[in-house]
C-alpha cells in the first residue's frame, strides 16, 4: 500500500465517496463549512486502487484533517493517511495536526488516541449548532447514541510531526 496526492482526475470518486460518507460536498467542523471539492488531499492505494481519502486545510502553522476515509477497515489504510500527512507537515512551521470528530464515534476516539493524537477540547453542542449550516447531519448516531458534541484531538508537532 501506498499514498499519494489527490489528483484532479481524482474528483469523480472523491465526489461519491464523500457524498456517500458525509452526505453531500460540505462538512462542518468547529462552526466552520469546509467544502471538501476545494480542499487538498492524500489518497491511499491498495496497487492502483483507491482504498483511502484524507481531506485536509493546511493554514500554515495548523492542519485540520477535515475528513479521513478507509475503505478497507482494519487494514492499515487509516495509519497510513496520517503518516502520510504527518510527513506533508515535517519540515514545515506547522505547529499541530488537529481534527474533530463527534461523542458517538467511539472507534474513531480509540483509534486517533492510538495514532498519538490527544483530546484536546469537547466542544458540547457544537454540532447541534453545526445544524444550521448543514441540516443534513443526523441526530443520532452508532449505537443509537445522540449526535450532540464534537471532540477535538490534536497530535503537537516538533520538528517533525
Amino acid at each position: 500500500m501506498h499514498t499519494r496526492n489527490l489528483q484532479p482526475a481524482d474528483s469523480r470518486w472523491v465526489s461519491d465517496l464523500v457524498r456517500e460518507r458525509w452526505n453531500g460536498p460540505f462538512v462542518v467542523t468547529k462552526g466552520k463549512k469546509h467544502d471538501t471539492r476545494c480542499l487538498p488531499g492524500i489518497v491511499a492505494c491498495n496497487d492502483d486502487r483507491p482504498v483511502g481519502l484524507l481531506l485536509y486545510a493546511d493554514s500554515g502553522s495548523e492542519i485540520e484533517i477535515v475528513t479521513l476515509d478507509a475503505l478497507q477497515q482494519r487494514q492499515g489504510v487509516g495509519r497510513l493517511s496520517l503518516e502520510a500527512i504527518s510527513d506533508h507537515a515535517s519540515g514545515r512551521a506547522v505547529r499541530r495536526l488537529w481534527l474533530v470528530t463527534t461523542n458517538d464515534n467511539v472507534g474513531a476516539i480509540a483509534f486517533y488516541t492510538a495514532c498519538g493524537f490527544r483530546l484536546a477540547a469537547v466542544h458540547l453542542d457544537a454540532v447541534t449548532r453545526a445544524r444550521e449550516l448543514k441540516p443534513g447531519i443526523p441526530p443520532v448516531g452508532t449505537g443509537g447514541v445522540a449526535i450532540r458534541d464534537e471532540l477535538e484531538f490534536e497530535k503537537i508537532c516538533p520538528a517533525s510531526c
